[in-house]
């Protein structure tokens, strides 16, 4: 009930909280804050300590989206527009080379020294600085500074000298109508002898890098890594420079062979030779000739100076008594020495050395070269080269319902893709594709989709020095497995092959060798629907893939307990000094693939795990 003021009437006001209770309230208040707010903090100062230590082991980084955010910051600063001009710097002078343009070519240069210190003070700022100390994007940006010092350090080493020999050596002269000067080039080779080491150096250095956050600035991936492939290109080439000082001719005329070999075909060595085509090396002019048939080119019968051994007849079925079939043989070294002699009986002339190339070379080349289009209007590119000569020509001109006529037809288009390929790649040897033509050249010898001979011993040893050689023959602390395949039946059943392998566990012998179970995997993967389109002349007459086998064992090891799942019973041989199994005349078919079990024991005291030398098939191009 409400109190009143007896004197007025009115309610009487309530009595006012003293200053002390409102002072304990405020009190009580803020300790309730500062509570919240030390636990807040602990839990904080808790949470970021176990992240740190996360971070600092390793086993935390920040979310993509972290990473993303940061970048798109960095996208829109300077810190982008600055690594996009090195890039536009470093192409600006490639192409001032190309064109022997010296002012261009020093302008570009004193561009490229300030952008690399405009983004490397940039990188410097305090707002990078501060990014530099989130986990995870320290490291970006610390490989982005590295980049920065390698190319700086590239610039005062190699373009400071750079630059005026190619001046001196303009590679404007590189490509002509008749084909490469390859006096243009020899001088480049002597160029990466004398500076071996600061290329070498410099790549190193490179290939200890991530270039993810570069490239993403750059707005093309890869940009970065082309870069640093020009670098570890360079940087190993200086251990080439013999054999391709060789190769080029030195100086002197030479003769090659250029063996287009057919895979659908396959042979131990490539393929059939079906197309031969001539380089010539005159007063420093690489050209090469019109592909003809190889039975327009070699002798028929091989020489008797090739001295053909009773192992090889009872190897290679006596297929080797026929100078194109020679590459029965897995020694490319053996068959090329062969193809030369074949040559000269027929034509009188002294070969230099042999080239061989698989259809798979087409493709790779046309990858960053462009396309070609045969004279019956088909397109060969980098996606399709392979598949179309390898499997498409025979099945439009030679299916079920074609005439054999058309073989004349093929083999033509078959040529025409390798000329017209060569010739598009002579158009282009240039400064900006040579990283690309360097990285070609290598893979293609590591895969044997492509082989080099020469004849002199000398010039040789520096081909086997590079590993382009494609011997069957290798160190025994190196140890390679050999596993060939020779289709024996008139067919081109062999694009449908695929050869797979599975090494089990290292199992130590007493005398330091290592033992290890081998399975080979022989498979056909024609479908129903190919068979019933194919004519006989791409099936042959066995309704699969007939062919010999073989497995070589390391050097100075050996191959025991084979076993077929065909229940066919392997023979051993001894070839080249070197130990192996083989099968004659074995058919894989498309619901029953062979596989070949066995041992391979490496030479004694061999730690390393053997690697593969393969007949190259086309199962990664299907």
């Amino acid at each position: 009930m409400k109190q009143e003021n007896f004197s007025t009437g009115e309610p009487r006001p309530a009595k006012r909280k003293s200053r002390k209770a409102k002072a304990r309230r405020r009190r009580r208040i803020a300790l309730w804050i500062v509570g919240i707010l030390a636990v807040l903090l602990l839990s904080a100062s808790a949470v970021g300590l176990y992240y740190f230590k996360l971070w600092r082991s390793g086993a935390w980084h920040p979310s993509p989206e972290l990473k993303q955010t940061v970048r798109s910051i960095a996208d829109h600063t300077m810190l982008a527009r600055d690594v996009r001009a090195i890039k536009g710097d470093l192409k600006t002078i490639g192409a001032c080379i190309d064109q022997g343009d010296a002012e261009g070519a020093a302008k570009a240069r004193g561009e490229l020294q300030r952008d690399i210190t405009k983004t490397k003070n940039c990188l410097s700022s305090p707002f990078w600085l501060m990014m530099r100390t989130v986990p995870g994007l320290g490291q970006d940006l610390g490989t982005a500074r590295e980049a920065l010092n390698v190319l700086q350090d590239a610039d005062a080493q190699l373009l400071d000298s750079f630059i005026p020999y190619a001046l001196q050596h303009p590679l404007s002269g590189l490509s002509t109508e008749d084909g490469i000067r390859t006096d243009v080039l020899l001088p480049y080779l002597d160029y990466l002898e004398q500076h071996s080491a600061e290329i070498e150096a410099l790549s190193l250095r490179m290939n200890e890098l991530d270039f993810g956050f570069l490239d993403g600035l750059t707005g093309q991936p890869g940009a970065s890594e082309q870069i640093a492939g020009l670098f570890e290109a360079a940087g190993s080439m200086h251990q080439y420079v013999p054999a391709l000082r060789a190769l080029l001719g030195n100086g002197e005329d030479r003769l090659y062979i250029f063996a287009a070999q057919n895979t659908s075909e396959i042979r131990a060595s490539g393929g059939f030779p079906g197309s031969i085509g001539l380089i010539r090396i005159r007063n420093g002019l690489f050209s090469i000739s019109d592909f003809q048939s190889v039975y327009n080119v070699f002798a028929q019968a091989t020489p008797g100076a090739a001295q053909l051994t009773d192992v090889e007849a009872r190897l290679f079925s006596g297929r080797m008594s026929l100078s194109w079939d020679s590459d029965f043989c897995p020694d490319f070294e053996r068959v090329a020495s062969i193809w030369a002699m074949a040559y000269e009986a027929r034509n009188g002339e002294k070969v230099d050395g042999v080239i061989s190339g698989t259809p798979a070379i087409i493709q790779r080349l046309l990858s960053f070269l462009g396309s070609v289009t045969l004279s019956d209007g088909t397109e060969l590119n980098g996606e399709n080269a392979t598949r179309v000569l390898g499997h498409d020509l025979y099945f439009q001109y030679l299916g079920a319902n074609q005439s054999y006529n058309a073989a004349t037809l093929v083999d033509s288009l078959f040529a025409e893709s390798a000329a017209k390929t060569l010739e598009l790649l002579l158009d282009q040897v240039n400064m900006s594709t040579m990283p690309n033509l360097l990285g070609f050249f290598q893979r293609s010898i590591n895969d044997r989709t492509m082989m080099v001979w020469l004849a002199d011993e000398t010039e040789q040893s520096y081909i086997r020095a590079a590993g382009w050689n494609a011997g069957i023959l290798t160190a025994p602390e190196e140890p390679k497995i050999g596993v060939y395949f020779n289709s024996t039946y008139a067919s081109k059943m062999a694009w449908f092959l695929n050869i797979d392998t599975q090494l089990g566990e290292a199992q130590r012998n007493e005398d330091g060798s290592c033992s290890y179970d081998l399975t080979v995997r022989f498979t056909n993967v024609i479908t129903d629907e190919e068979r019933r389109q194919a004519s006989g002349y791409i099936l042959g007459g066995t309704g699969g893939i007939t062919g010999n086998l073989y497995i070589f064992a390391p050097a100075g090891g050996s191959i025991s307990d084979m076993s077929a799942s065909n229940d066919r019973q392997l023979g051993t041989e001894v070839y080249e000094g070197l130990q192996l199994g083989y099968l004659i005349e074995t058919t894989v078919f498309a619901d029953s693939p062979l596989e070949i079990r066995c041992r391979i024991t490496t030479a004694p005291g061999v730690d390393a795990v053997p690697g593969f030398i393969i007949t190259p098939t086309m199962q990664d191009y299907r």
